[in-house]
C-alpha cells in the first residue's frame, strides 16, 4: 500500500471517529463549552436546596385597608363552632380592632342591602341602602343586630313531609341562610344613617340612605346594570373587646309559610364612615361621608 493510500485511510478513520464522538456527545448532553457542565451542576444544586415559598394564611392581616374577601374570611372563621372538648380556642378576632375596611357590594335583588325602584309615571329612579336586622325574625334572641349585608347565601334542601298537632301534613323545605354583615348591636350607633324619631336608648331605628334621579325609562334600564355600593369604615370593639358577633336562630315552618329556616349570622362590628352608589352608566350616583373630625352619632 502506497503512502498516499495509507494517509487517505487514516483520514477517513479519523473522520468516522469524529462522527461517532459527536453523536455520543449529543446523546449525553455534552457541550463545546466545558464550563457549562459545572454551571448546570451548580444550578441543579441550587434548585435542590431552594426553599419553597410559604403559602399565606387567608386569615393573615393585610397591610392597609381590609377588603371584602378578607372580611368574609374573618367572619366565617369566627362562626366555626368550638369542638366538643370545650377547651378549643375561638378565632382571635381582636387584632381586627381599629382596622379600616373598604368593600364593594354588587346589587342583588334578594341578597343584600342595596335596592332600587323605578317610577314610570314620574320617570324617577330611586336607589337606597337599608340596614337589615335580626328583628324581622318572629322571635329574636340577643344579641339584636343591625347591619348591611356583605354576603348572603341560601341553601335549599329537599322538601320533607311534616305534620302539625292537628295531623295536617305538608311538604316543608329546609333552608340554610348564612349571612356576613357589617353593623352593630341595636343600641349602638352604626354611623352615617340618620336615626328615626322612634329611636330610644336601647333601640335605634334608622332611616334609609336614599337618592332619587330624574331619568327616562330607557336610560334607567341601562343605569342599574352593574349597580354597586361602596362601604367604608373602621372595625370597633364589642363585648369583651371582640369585634365579631355571631348568632344562630331557627324559624319553624307555618301553614302559610312552608319553609323551615336556619339563620347563621356573623356581624363584624363597625362604625361606618362612607357609603357610595355607582354604576358603569351613571358613574358616581351618590355619596355619604363622615367628616374626618366627626366621630359621634347624628
Amino acid at each position: 500500500m502506497t503512502l498516499s493510500n495509507r494517509l487517505n485511510r487514516s483520514a477517513m478513520w479519523g473522520h468516522t471517529n469524529s462522527i461517532v464522538t459527536l453523536v455520543a456527545c449529543i446523546l449525553s448532553g455534552c457541550s463545546n463549552d466545558s464550563s457549562l457542565g459545572n454551571k448546570t451542576s451548580k444550578k441543579s444544586n441550587s434548585a435542590s436546596t431552594a426553599i419553597a415559598p410559604t403559602t399565606k394564611s387567608p386569615l393573615e392581616l393585610p397591610v392597609g385597608t381590609i377588603g371584602a374577601e378578607k372580611m368574609v374570611a374573618y367572619a366565617q372563621a369566627a362562626s366555626i363552632p368550638p369542638k366538643d372538648d370545650q377547651f378549643t380556642k375561638r378565632f382571635d378576632d381582636k387584632p381586627l380592632l381599629g382596622r379600616l375596611f373598604k368593600v364593594t357590594v354588587p346589587y342583588d335583588k334578594y341578597n343584600n342591602s342595596l335596592h332600587y325602584s323605578y317610577d314610570t309615571e314620574h320617570e324617577k329612579l330611586k336607589i337606597w341602602a337599608k340596614l337589615d336586622s335580626t328583628y324581622h325574625r318572629s322571635h329574636e334572641l340577643d344579641p339584636k343586630l343591625d347591619f348591611l349585608i356583605l354576603q348572603h347565601t341560601g341553601i335549599y334542601g329537599a322538601a320533607q313531609p311534616m305534620s302539625n298537632a292537628y295531623g295536617l301534613t305538608k311538604a316543608v323545605t329546609p333552608v340554610q341562610h348564612t349571612i356576613v354583615g357589617l353593623g352593630n348591636k341595636r343600641a349602638t350607633y352604626v354611623g352615617l344613617f340618620q336615626k328615626d324619631k322612634y329611636s330610644s336608648k336601647d333601640y335605634i331605628f334608622y332611616k334609609n340612605l336614599t337618592k332619587e334621579i330624574s331619568i327616562s325609562p330607557e336610560e334607567a334600564r341601562v343605569a342599574v346594570i352593574g349597580l354597586e355600593m361602596d362601604i367604608e369604615g373602621v372595625i370597633v370593639a364589642g363585648e369583651n373587646k371582640h369585634p365579631i358577633v355571631c348568632k344562630n336562630t331557627k324559624e319553624k315552618a307555618k301553614i302559610d309559610y312552608l319553609y323551615e329556616e336556619t339563620w347563621d349570622e356573623c356581624v363584624i362590628l363597625v362604625k361606618l364612615t362612607k357609603i357610595a352608589f355607582h354604576s358603569p352608566k351613571l358613574g358616581s350616583i351618590a355619596e355619604w361621608k363622615v367628616p374626618a373630625t366627626k366621630t359621634g352619632g347624628q
